[in-house]
């Protein structure tokens, strides 16, 4: 019975690694697929550790052990990347504005079609009757 529940519990933790691989390929930030990176991880140890403890072999423990210790580096590391990255990024906008960004001294700020009708909005005029 808990060879069938073991066996079920490795296809469950396969299809939810599975459903994982499509956030990691098509996440639209990188802190998605960094998060789906670590619960890919935390899947395949666990079926490492599930194997090992069903077949009775300490081999599988070994390695689960060592593939954490990595992947728990490997994630560390991109994250530190990402970081580096966005701080690079930051810097760079921070030195020149975007043309988007720039107010043009040409033209005049204010909005007029959010003042009312008659009410012209500005300081020294009269209303108009």
């Amino acid at each position: 019975m808990s060879a069938i529940a073991a066996e079920s519990t490795t296809w469950v933790f396969a299809l939810c690694a599975a459903a994982l691989l499509v956030r990691l390929v098509a996440g639209p930030t990188g802190v998605d697929r960094l998060t789906a990176l670590s619960a890919i991880s935390s899947l395949v140890l666990a079926i490492l550790a599930l194997r090992g403890a069903l077949a009775g072999r300490a081999a599988y423990l070994d390695v689960a052990l060592v593939y954490d210790i990595f992947g728990f580096l490997g994630i560390l590391a991109i994250a530190t990347f990402t970081r580096d990255a966005r701080a690079e990024a930051a810097r760079g906008r921070a030195g020149a504005p975007d043309r988007a960004e720039a107010p043009d001294d040409d033209r005049d700020d204010r909005d007029d079609r959010d003042e009312a009708p008659g009410d012209e909005g500005g300081e020294g005029k009269e209303p108009t009757v």
